[in-house]
């Protein structure tokens, strides 16, 4: 017969001693020994078996000891609120196919193992709203996850660990082969540390978060194996004040839709934090900060394995983000279609600025699927930023937007072959740049493509290779100036300025130019098609300069292929000048004119016109044009290639203000177009050394004219005929209050044609 001993008599002790013992009693003493080893197997205790039944099991304040374990649940087991379970380190408890233990109260435990009972799946932990300062640390939650935990927020859930609005705390923990996502949770702001997530479900996350309004508080985690590591987050609103921490090494957010911070909502996404989106965008109306470092900045990225621009929306600042801080953030793959319908249009850039000003620190904007930065009456300050890989333009500004830029790089931007330039705005914006620099930019130029400048601008130097590029109008009207720095490039195409305030461009020691947006030779390649195309006069209209413009001061400028038909209707006439000045009197002086019709056209004016050359001037073009007689220029020093017609052209007519022609320069004559009078009582001066050439035309003195001619510089009146001949003008009438006239040092030469006047019968 076989013989049955229980536990408890192999645990007794036996009462005699060892010593002197023979052979016999060692080996008893040895057998209990042994006995006494096994008293500490554990048998299995089975938390659901009641009475004869295996039932689900509500409990109230347990402890679930070491000497206890392990602990096999057949069927749910549920804390009650206002009790706790408390594990002892150790602990294994198993848990049989398609249940769990759902804790309403607290659950304490640390270096437990939570397991399968077999080989298949549990459903998991559900910790609900009233599971207070619960803690799982140290613990091991595997093969659990099984669909379905139960329909919770408008949804079945699988998760190995489900927090409904709970503030546990989760930390050390291991989280393995789970059949779903390995934590799920819904507000309640877990703290979530230091976990190791190995083996989620196929498509499923070690992190699931069901509404973005509150993100636990998460640091040190890590993923290995299968699932999607990182931390899956929903569209939705965010209100009050939240934080995104850093979930761990390699562990992103996956943003699935739009994020709205509404107005006086305030997010802070800490260093490292990375979030990658499909299909997502970002609204800031509230305050977003942004907090990362240069080791380790913060990252929002398309989400695909090898993304491509364009894969997400972008961000956007309402008008009252503008306390918005971002440091060290890099955008990269984002500017798809379309971030939204904003001031009549939609928008496709990575960030748009929407009237507020947030500051960005150290901000990288990568691989944008159009435009990289766009902003409507915004003035942010961009303190080292770097724009590269934009398919449309790095940077768009409209609506009086007047940003900072303290060091930025702009780097093979424009990528898509339509055109768009490196930076693109309206005349009222005014970028103030500081230390740009700009590497292999298909169209690099900034790109204005007209209005009229609501305040003071200046268009500031961004650096050697990148000039401005307008391609309409642009119109600085009265009480307003434009200054352009030393060194900037002006490029236009087929338009013009036109100025009734002041224009400043002042370009000593650096020459500031303006000139044809085909024009390769100064500021590069600015229309992106290599030598496929050449400058030619006419590529653009123009200056004009009007009213309070006779402020203006043009010193040190090159002005090459203007001349467009037209620049304006002024005065009864279309203008084809490079320069056109109205009825006021600006300072153009030590700057140089090419490839044009004429060079400077002026009406009633006495602008200064000192130390300008003239070069490549159309054969049909003047230097200089004087619309009216009236046009006394304080002029000197001015030279030309003698192309066109080399010199001034002075309009037929009376004059009727007294004043001095003074000589414009060496071999720089005065071509007179018709008969040319001096009327009764005003007093004409011309200057020593100038030339004045007519044709089939006459001089008709009434008043005065005084000709300060000397023996080395005499003053010429002659044939503009290429090929001078007797009797090709007519000559010089003094009439009968002329008397006063001096004539000193003259030259009167080609006269004398039929006829200077009918007078006295003949």
């Amino acid at each position: 017969m076989k013989k049955t001993v229980s536990s408890n008599q192999l645990c007794s002790r036996p009462t005699s001693t060892a010593h002197g013992l023979g052979l016999f009693s060692r080996i008893l003493i040895a057998i209990l020994g042994l006995a006494a080893l096994l008293c500490t197997a554990r048998a299995d205790t089975f938390v659901n078996r009641v009475g004869s039944s295996v039932q689900d099991v509500t409990l109230t304040n347990t402890t679930w000891t070491l000497a206890a374990s392990p602990y096999v649940l057949e069927r749910h087991v549920t804390i009650s609120a206002g009790s706790t379970l408390t594990i002892e380190s150790g602990v294994t408890v198993k848990i049989s196919t398609g249940y769990g233990i759902f804790v309403s109260g607290s659950i304490q435990a640390n270096n437990d193992t939570f397991t399968s009972n077999g080989d298949t799946t549990w459903l998991g932990l559900y910790l609900g709203p009233t599971s207070t300062n619960s803690l799982l640390d140290g613990c091991t939650i595997e093969k659990a996850g099984r669909n379905n935990m139960g329909y919770i927020h408008s949804a079945y859930r699988t998760a190995a660990l489900y927090m409904d609005n709970a503030t546990a705390t989760v930390r050390n923990c291991i989280i393995q082969d789970s059949a779903g996502h390995g934590i799920e949770a819904w507000l309640g702001q877990p703290t979530l540390q230091n976990n190791s997530f190995k083996n989620m479900a196929n498509g499923a996350y070690p992190v699931m978060l069901d509404n973005v309004s509150t993100v636990p508080i998460m640091s040190g985690n890590t993923f290995s194996g299968t699932g999607i590591g990182g931390v899956y987050m929903p569209g939705g609103t965010i209100g009050g004040t939240n934080r995104w921490n850093k979930p761990g090494t390699d562990f992103p957010y996956y943003l699935d839709g739009g994020v709205t911070l509404p107005k006086d909502a305030r997010l802070v996404v800490d260093a490292g934090v990375v979030l990658k989106t499909g299909n997502g965008s970002f609204s800031i109306a509230g305050t977003l900060l942004v907090q990362g470092t240069a080791a380790e900045p913060v990252v929002f990225t398309g989400r695909a394995a090898e993304p491509t621009p364009g894969q997400w929306y972008g961000l956007y600042f309402g008008p009252d983000a503008g306390s918005s801080v971002l440091d060290h953030l890099t955008v990269t793959y984002a500017g798809r279609n379309n971030l939204g319908y904003f001031h009549s249009t939609y928008r496709l850039t990575s960030i748009y600025l929407d009237g507020c000003s947030p500051t960005f620190n150290n901000l990288q904007v990568l691989n944008s699927g159009r435009d990289g930065i766009d902003m409507w009456e915004s003035s942010s300050t961009f303190n080292n930023l770097t724009i590269s890989g934009s398919a449309g333009f790095a940077i768009q500004a409209q609506s009086n937007s007047r940003p900072i830029i303290n060091t930025g790089k702009f780097q093979d931007n424009g990528n898509n072959d339509s055109g768009y330039h490196l930076v693109a705005m309206d005349a009222t914006c005014v970028p103030n740049p500081t230390g740009i620099t700009c590497v292999s930019n298909r169209f690099q130029a900034v790109r204005i493509w007209g209005g009229t400048m609501a305040t003071n601008t200046l268009w500031k130097k961004w650096n050697s290779e990148t000039p401005y590029y307008v391609t309409d109008q642009v119109t600085v009207p009265t009480g307003v100036t434009l200054t352009v720095e030393q060194g900037t490039t002006v490029k236009l195409q087929n338009s013009g300025i036109y100025v009734s305030g002041i224009l400043k461009a002042e370009g000593n020691p650096s020459q500031i130019n303006f000139t044809s947006y085909l024009d390769d030779s100064v500021a590069g390649d600015s229309n992106g098609d290599g030598a496929a195309s050449a400058p030619d006069r006419g590529n653009w209209r123009g200056i004009y300069l009007v009213g309070d413009a006779g402020s203006s001061v043009l010193d040190h400028c090159s002005f090459a292929y203007a001349g467009q038909n037209n620049l304006g209707y002024f005065h009864s006439a279309y203008r084809i000048p490079t320069i056109y000045v109205d009825t006021c009197s600006p300072i153009i002086k030590n700057s140089s004119f090419a490839h044009y019709v004429h060079g400077i056209e002026l009406w009633s004016s006495s602008a200064v016109l000192q130390n300008n050359t003239f070069a490549d001037t159309r054969s049909d073009g003047f230097p200089i044009v004087c619309d009216t007689t009236d046009c006394l220029l304080k002029i000197s020093g001015n030279s030309t290639d003698a192309s066109g017609y080399a010199g001034i052209y002075m309009q037929g007519g009376t004059v009727t203000q007294s004043g001095t022609w003074q000589k414009p320069g060496t071999n720089f004559p005065y071509h007179i177009w018709g008969n040319l009078g001096v009327a009764e009582g005003v007093v004409l001066t011309l200057e020593s050394g100038n030339t004045f050439k007519n044709l089939n035309s006459g001089w008709y003195i009434s008043g005065t004219l005084l000709v300060n001619g000397t023996t080395t510089e005499p003053v010429k009146f002659t044939s503009r005929s290429a090929e001078p001949a007797p009797s090709q003008w007519k000559g010089i009438y003094f009439g009968a209050a002329a008397g006063d006239s001096v004539l000193n040092h003259t030259t009167v030469e080609y006269a004398g044609q039929n006829n200077l006047n009918y007078l006295h019968s003949e």
